[in-house]
């Protein structure tokens, strides 16, 4: 990697001394730029680093013609890499963590107090929302059973689901507050 301390193009071989420069010159810009990235001053400061260190490791390979350019789009690319692992390991971790979880079982006071919520429906209206959510009966079974048209089971569904949606909030405040 050839170069002049200040980034045009030279057949000088970067040293210790014009990299320590560069390294001076430029760090604390860069650990800003990938800061914005990443929203990590330490993962910043890592991506920076290892860019260096690239450059450092490969001087005698490749000519840079703007190193600061170079040092720019080298800390971008390593950010957007970082950001793409993230988002895969996450995914891998959360989907591995949510495998591992038992599913949480309702609290018996919220399950009574739904209980009650629903026990407060007319008793047609409570025969229909248990049929079909606890049953799992479909509107035209619910029908035939209770020898009722459809349009009936319907407009009782809709009620008590306006009903439990009113009370239920109350009913869980209460809840919470004792």
């Amino acid at each position: 990697m050839t170069l002049s301390a200040f980034g045009t193009k030279s057949d000088s071989v970067i040293n210790e001394t014009v990299f320590e420069m560069l390294f001076r010159t430029h760090y604390a810009s860069l650990v800003v730029y990938a800061r914005r990235f990443l929203n990590d001053t330490d993962a910043a400061r890592d991506v920076v680093q290892s860019v260096f260190i690239r450059v450092w490791e490969r001087r005698d390979e490749t000519p840079i013609v703007n190193i600061k350019g170079y040092l720019v789009q080298s800390v971008r690319n390593r950010c957007i890499s970082l950001i793409k692992d993230r988002k895969r390991t996450g995914t891998i971790e959360e989907a591995g963590r949510l495998k591992d979880e038992e599913p949480e079982l309702p609290d018996n006071e919220l399950i009574e107090k739904v209980q009650e919520v629903i026990a407060m429906l007319p008793p047609q209206c409570q025969r229909v929302f248990v049929m079909n959510r606890f049953d799992g009966m479909k509107y035209k079974e619910i029908a035939d059973n209770l020898g009722i048209s459809v349009k009936t089971v319907e407009v009782h569904m809709g009620k008590a689901l306006k009903f439990i949606r009113e009370k239920l909030p109350a009913a869980i405040y209460s809840l919470q507050r004792s």
